[in-house]
C-alpha cells in the first residue's frame, strides 16, 4: 500500500490507496467525501495497466495524481 498526502481542500485525509495485488496494481478510492475521477467518470477502483491521471476531489479542478506501472526487466517472462 502507498499513502500520499495532500493539503487540497477537496481531498480527504484518507482519500485513496494504491495497492499491489496478485494480478497487478490498483488505485482504490477509500469512500472519500468528494470522489476520484478518471476523465469525467467517478471511479472507486481501477487497475493501473498504463499511465493514468486521476483527479482527486473534483472532476475539473482537483489535483491530478499520475500513476504508472513499470515492469523491471528482471521480472518479465
Amino acid at each position: 500500500h502507498a499513502m500520499l498526502r495532500s493539503n487540497h481542500e477537496r481531498v480527504s485525509r484518507r482519500h485513496a490507496t494504491v495497492r499491489g495485488e496478485p494480478d497487478g496494481w490498483y488505485f482504490v478510492d477509500e469512500d472519500s467525501l468528494n470522489g476520484s475521477y478518471l476523465s469525467d467518470d467517478a471511479i472507486k477502483r481501477i487497475r493501473i495497466d498504463t499511465t493514468v491521471a486521476i483527479r482527486l476531489g473534483d472532476q475539473r479542478n482537483g489535483p491530478i495524481l499520475e500513476l504508472r506501472v513499470r515492469i523491471h526487466p528482471a521480472d518479465q517472462h
